[in-house]
């Protein structure tokens, strides 16, 4: 998978996930539960919680320095301290970080050599083998919230 065909990915799956929110005000996606207790504001705080997280890990890897990587060990109470790290922000809070850290992400993707995708990541696990795959769990995982975001929509009509 080329450097392109990821990035492309990424910005469809953001597109979907902010068009399934679209035209919801602030208080709908503040107290409204989309997906179990979480709110949609809630899933916006843990999915740019996760971009941030991406993007430091993987330039701090990239550069030789030492990572944080216990979000890996602890996934939910890692899930739980992002959303409550962003409580008191706006969704439109939110919404800036995600939108800075996705352009951040695509100039580092953009500044990668093309080989570097397909050797192996910096750091592999059980979720991935290679910096794409890397990549491509952000895809899959707004793909993911969308997909209850639209669900969510077509419920509350």
């Amino acid at each position: 998978m080329d450097k392109q065909e990821v990035v492309g990915r990424r910005t469809a799956a953001r597109r979907r996930l902010l068009a399934a929110i679209a035209g919801r005000d602030e208080q709908a996606m503040t107290t409204l539960e989309v997906c179990g207790r979480w709110t949609v504001k809630a899933v916006l705080a843990h999915v740019s919680g996760w971009s941030r997280w991406d993007l430091e890990t993987i330039s701090a890897l990239r550069a030789g320095e030492p990572a944080d990587l216990s979000a890996l060990d602890d996934i939910d109470g890692f899930n739980d301290r992002l959303v409550a790290e962003r409580s008191n922000w706006t969704v439109a809070q939110i919404l800036d970080e995600m939108q800075q850290v996705e352009a951040a992400m695509n100039r580092l993707i953009d500044d990668l050599p093309a080989e570097s995708l397909s050797v192996p990541a910096p750091l592999t696990c059980r979720y991935w083998d290679t910096l794409a795959d890397w990549l491509l769990i952000a895809w899959w995982h707004e793909e993911e919230h969308a997909a209850e975001f639209e669900a969510w929509q077509a419920q509350a009509g």
